[in-house]
């Protein structure tokens, strides 16, 4: 049975507290398709709501801001204002946030020399910037709480909580993608496995980045009063009127009562999914390293390799996993074309085919490759190996298993050890991968 379009979360839902934060469990049977949640469009929060929203306009008019910043900017003035219609919602989001913002130097350094320690520090390092550009010193006095430690707590709760969808528009602000924060959608985990929920959204013309523009005003006829919210389920007293346009959560297949509801996130790496999320996976199916790769300064050919690479749209740096290695990726392309001699450099074509240049070529971006992985496999162990990184994650599990005891390690910690641990094993795999892999070429 579908859910009711008048609510907000399906009544067969409920939202519950799980040892990583709010989760949303199954209460009665779902059928594949039903609507899981429903968010009219006027409940969204986008950037082009905060643009309009009275108290942050004034702020947005003085200087510009990323989509993602205005919303922050919204939801830091909604926390102060309470609206109505979002009221209950606000009182349920947590007070802190796991993502590397907020985390402490002791924190961070349990991430060594994981790519995920550089990441954070350089998004600590440009919040700080545009905290201090859009709110040390603004013209217009805001009457809301705008402190760093506010504005990271917002920053952290729309990276981590809001969507993103590709724009229907060519005119579309974030680079051709549109982010929309809507309310108890935003409660569903991410799977560790296969989803078992999926986003739909609906919007005239196909264009949901005209919500809240004045284009398409939002719905005025929806009165908040009307809304009933409790903790289960979110409903309203009739039908909701305007447009239909909305952010649907849908069921990817039928659903068994006690099971949890879980979103795909996406395909990302640990070290981003940390930085904005605040967590990661142990078998991260998108597992994956950035490799900055170029010609060598001694490469005669060096420009004219960088130059069939820009024509070709291939540049660095490249992701680097075992999937990469048995691919047309871009980096086998790279690779080959790197390490091409004048002759090889000819039939540049084929590299991008995907197919070897030749029985040496592979021969050298293999040992290329090899050398490089080795290097970043030894300085990702300076501090810890894989096995103790296993061994510590043991021991943490068994003290979990153990109510009475003692957590040998932090929410935080643990989750630092399973991004270190996760590259270095991907970085072993590339090179199990290389050794075993026979060159064969006619």
């Amino acid at each position: 049975m579908l859910a009711s379009p008048r609510h907000l979360l399906s009544p067969h839902l409920s939202i519950t507290q799980t040892p990583h934060g709010s989760g949303v469990l199954v209460s009665e049977p779902i059928d594949v398709g039903d609507v899981l949640v429903r968010v009219p469009a006027s409940l969204c929060i986008t950037a082009s709501l905060a643009r309009r929203t009275n108290g942050v306009r004034q702020l947005l008019e003085q200087k510009e801001a990323e989509p993602h910043v205005a919303i922050a900017l919204w939801l830091m003035h909604a926390v102060h204002t309470t609206p109505s219609a979002h009221a209950p919602w606000l009182r349920m989001l947590p007070d802190s946030f796991d993502c590397p913002l907020s985390w402490s130097e002791a924190d961070l350094s349990w991430l060594q020399k994981s790519p995920a320690r550089q990441r954070a520090d350089i998004m600590r390092q440009w919040a700080g910037e545009e905290w201090q550009r859009l709110l040390a010193s603004p013209s217009h006095a805001p009457t809301f709480n705008t402190s760093r430690a506010r504005f990271d707590w917002a920053l952290c709760a729309v990276w981590s909580r809001s969507f993103q969808y590709q724009c229907g528009s060519d005119q579309c602000e974030g680079g051709g993608l549109w982010r929309v924060l809507a309310p108890i959608a935003d409660m569903f985990n991410h799977a560790g496995g296969q989803p078992s929920a999926r986003l739909e959204v609906r919007a005239h013309e196909g264009k949901p980045e005209l919500w809240h523009s004045d284009a398409v005003p939002a719905v005025e006829d929806e009165d908040p009063s009307r809304w009933h919210w409790r903790r289960e389920a979110v409903a309203a007293d009739e039908e909701i009127n305007g447009t239909g346009e909305a952010l649907l959560l849908l069921a990817r297949r039928p659903l068994t009562v006690g099971e949890a509801v879980e979103l795909d996130y996406g395909a990302r790496s640990n070290a981003e999914m940390l930085t904005t999320h605040g967590f990661a996976i142990l078998d991260n199916p998108y597992e994956e390293i950035a490799l900055a790769l170029a010609p060598t300064e001694e490469d005669e050919l060096g420009p004219i390799k960088k130059q069939i690479l820009h024509a070709g749209n291939i540049s660095s740096p490249y992701a680097l996993n075992v999937g990469a290695l048995r691919s047309d990726s871009d980096l086998l392309v790279a690779l080959r074309i790197l390490v091409a001699t004048p002759s090889e450099l000819k039939q540049y074509a084929t590299a991008f085919k995907g197919a070897p240049l030749s029985a040496g070529n592979e021969l050298r971006w293999r040992r290329l490759l090899k050398a490089r992985v080795s290097s970043m496999l030894e300085y990702a162990q300076q501090f810890t190996d894989i096995h103790h990184d296993e061994m510590l994650l043991r021991q943490a599990d068994a003290t979990d298993a153990n109510s009475a005891g003692h957590a040998e390690l932090s929410s935080r910690q643990k989750m630092a050890v399973i991004t270190r641990l996760s590259e270095k094993r991907l970085l072993r795999e590339v090179l199990h991968e290389l050794d075993q892999t026979r060159v064969d070429v006619q």
